[in-house]
């Protein structure tokens, strides 16, 4: 890269403190349930933004496809799934203009918000908007200890799961962001020598074992879930390195001696724990049907005769009604959140329900087998990419990229995260990440 080429990049960043500061109050407000009209005037006036100094927005995505070519294969994955949710919406789905409406709503917003995140990082001082991020990431775990806290003094005891607004398992969302982030940045610290996040040691590592330890005031069972397997990752990934395997072995131990303490501390305070493996089985095997009407005369027994555990009986009756479904119509019945609920209505004429708690049984039932295939791939290929683009170039930003977008598609597994503003505030993130690596130095 000729010393101009560098010049004009870094130039596309000056006289933009103001994104940080955009960023960090459209992610504030995000996750905030009733703000949609305020998050779209946030981003409304963030296009606005770029579309007022359009030279070097145009510069700006001029460099970032000039510098993204490690990613050329998920961006041919990315085009391929956008095309197949088109033509199954026109062809296949039994309600083309719903499912043309989900698209758009549900899938072109955050496609431009991915965009729009790496214009942003590339516009942004390096490492500012990535500053910004994980700040807003960060206030809302501080709010929910806080919360916690002053609940704690009011009711003697502490309230472990209660949230300041909507529920644990929004704010698991966003700590989960924040640990795969923080991790991702300390990880590329000891092995390549380089803080993506540009924090300072003090605060990078306080932050992020603040972030692990909120996930026990959160008690969200699948986020703890996302949290351990993160951990182990960052251990393998530790265990791989020679170097780290001598210098950081304590802080090795340390680290899977807190995912152990973690697990145990999420089957202490989460009763639900409690019959999870019994109830799952009966979930499974039972053609109950209390998980549809939740009718308590039709409530299972289980075999030891301890108390169902109802949210994981819950989860696996829903995922075998899911897995029956998608057998029945391979190709799916049209794209949205609610198409397992859609599904339990054509099958029991039983109306309301809507995600079956896991993103990718969801979108298996909306655009088919087809499209998980596709979003998997997506998935698989761009965490091969972050890796591989690691290892070779130390570049911090894919390695937070391959870790977050792990962590994520892991979550949808176990949740029905593949939608709504958790996809929109995952796809900004990504497209943070994707400016932010672009906007580095080759050869670094």
């Amino acid at each position: 890269m000729t010393e101009r080429q560098l010049m004009n990049v870094n130039t596309l960043g000056s006289g933009s403190k103001i994104w940080p500061v955009w960023l960090f109050l459209l992610v504030a407000i995000y996750p905030v349930p009733h703000t949609i009209a305020l998050r779209n005037l946030l981003l409304l006036i963030g296009l606005l933004g770029l579309a007022w100094h359009w030279r070097a927005t145009f510069q700006a995505l001029t460099t970032l496809w000039r510098r993204s070519t490690w990613l050329t294969a998920s961006a041919w994955l990315l085009v391929a799934l956008t095309v197949w949710m088109v033509i199954h919406a026109l062809l296949i789905a039994p309600l083309p203009t719903m499912a043309l409406d989900r698209v758009r709503v549900d899938w072109l917003m955050p496609l431009l918000l991915l965009a729009t995140g790496a214009t942003v990082a590339i516009r942004s001082r390096n490492g500012d908007a990535l500053r910004g991020l994980v700040i807003a990431l960060a206030l809302h775990i501080v709010l929910v200890a806080i919360f916690q806290c002053w609940q704690w003094l009011t009711l003697g005891h502490w309230p472990f799961g209660v949230m300041p607004f909507a529920e644990r398992d929004y704010h698991s969302t966003l700590n989960g962001f924040l640990i795969a982030l923080l991790l991702a940045d300390r990880l590329s610290l000891l092995i390549a020598g380089t803080a993506p996040l540009n924090f300072s040691a003090g605060p990078a590592w306080g932050l992020l074992i603040s972030a692990l330890g909120a996930d026990v005031l959160l008690r969200a069972r699948n986020g703890t879930v996302v949290c351990i397997v993160l951990l182990i990752v960052a251990v393998a990934i530790l265990l791989a390195d020679s170097r780290c395997r001598k210098r950081w072995g304590l802080r090795i131990a340390l680290v899977v001696g807190f995912a152990v303490l973690l697990g145990g501390m999420s089957v202490r305070n989460d009763v639900r724990w409690q019959g999870f493996s019994e109830s799952m089985v009966i979930g499974i095997e039972s053609n109950n049907l209390f998980w549809m009407t939740g009718d308590p005369n039709q409530l299972p027994f289980t075999p030891s005769g301890n108390p169902l555990e109802q949210s994981a009986y819950a989860r696996a009756a829903w995922a075998r009604q899911a897995v029956e479904a998608i057998a029945r119509k391979p190709l799916g019945i049209g794209y949205g959140h609610d198409a397992f609920g859609r599904a339990i209505a054509e099958k029991y004429g039983h109306a309301g329900m809507g995600s079956s708690h896991s993103g990718w049984l969801d979108i298996a039932l909306g655009i088919g087998v087809p499209g998980l295939a596709l979003v998997i791939a997506l998935g698989v290929v761009t965490v091969a990419a972050g890796w591989r683009r690691f290892r070779c170039l130390g570049d911090g930003y894919s390695l937070l990229l391959a870790l977050t977008v792990s962590g994520y598609f892991l979550r949808c597994l176990l949740d029905g995260h593949f939608s709504g503003w958790r996809l929109a505030l995952f796809t900004l993130i990504v497209g943070l990440l994707i400016g932010a690596s672009a906007k580095m130095k080759e050869g670094k």
